[in-house]
């Protein structure tokens, strides 16, 4: 979409409440969801268990979340569960399930674990387990083909920015802001290459941006000032 401007040397005005950092649904972030290969593997048969690790933020739940969307489209039964803090997971497994999707499976013990895995290869189940450190032998052993999918902090300026103005461009076509290049800079350092910080200092930069104009390090430093003092604020008050 276009907005018109209130003559011809005056910036056009951002939309009120239209912020493209806001959270998107699985089936709005599915449009322009790019899959890791093992994942597509992993939906196409290919293997018993895909393993996804990865530190917060990063998109672990986003990728089961996407899985949990497509094989749901498909027909397929599933089941999802959160290994709560302390490790005491209670999963139900209906008899028609064919996929399990465990998140935080770094929480379980070794022994859980195994017992866990059992119960799914006994059933005939595959599964996607998520969490923050590798649990490819305990997987193996238990008689699972596995695929690994790793999330780590972006490194690349470019990358990052791919991924910034790719909401941007969801929301506003090809007419919304772009990040100055000085401004990619700056949103690597500011988020740590982390791709949650980095889209909730876009939120930020949005709400307080009047002008379809191109985003400074200025905006994006000031947004991560904000983002962390509400941070704080949300901890505070826990």
């Amino acid at each position: 979409m276009r907005w018109a401007a209130t003559n011809e040397t005056s910036p056009l005005v951002m939309p009120p409440s239209h912020n493209p950092f806001e959270p998107l649904s699985p089936a709005s972030l599915a449009r322009i969801y790019e899959w890791p290969a093992e994942a597509l593997r992993f939906l196409a048969g290919e293997l018993d268990c895909l393993h996804v690790v990865g530190d917060c933020g990063m998109g672990k739940t986003t990728l089961v979340r996407q899985i949990e969307r497509r094989l749901t489209e498909t027909g397929a039964p599933v089941v999802y569960a959160c290994v709560p803090l302390g490790g005491a997971l209670q999963l139900t497994l209906p008899p028609d399930v064919l996929v399990a999707l465990i998140d935080e499976t770094d929480r379980l013990s070794r022994r859980t674990l195994a017992g866990l895995l059992a119960r799914l290869r006994e059933a005939r189940c595959r599964c996607v387990l998520a969490g923050h450190r590798r649990q490819q032998r305990e997987i193996r052993r238990a008689g699972f083909t596995v695929g690994y999918v790793e999330f780590v902090p972006i490194t690349e300026p470019r990358v990052l920015r791919a991924i910034f103005e790719q909401r941007i461009a969801f929301a506003f076509g090809d007419d919304g802001p772009r990040l100055a290049e000085e401004a990619t800079q700056a949103l690597l350092r500011a988020s740590r290459g982390n791709i949650e910080r980095a889209l909730q200092i876009g939120y930020e930069v949005f709400e307080d941006l009047p002008t379809v104009c191109p985003i400074t390090a200025a905006d994006i430093e000031a947004a991560a000032v904000s983002l962390d003092r509400a941070l704080a604020r949300g901890a505070e008050s826990r």
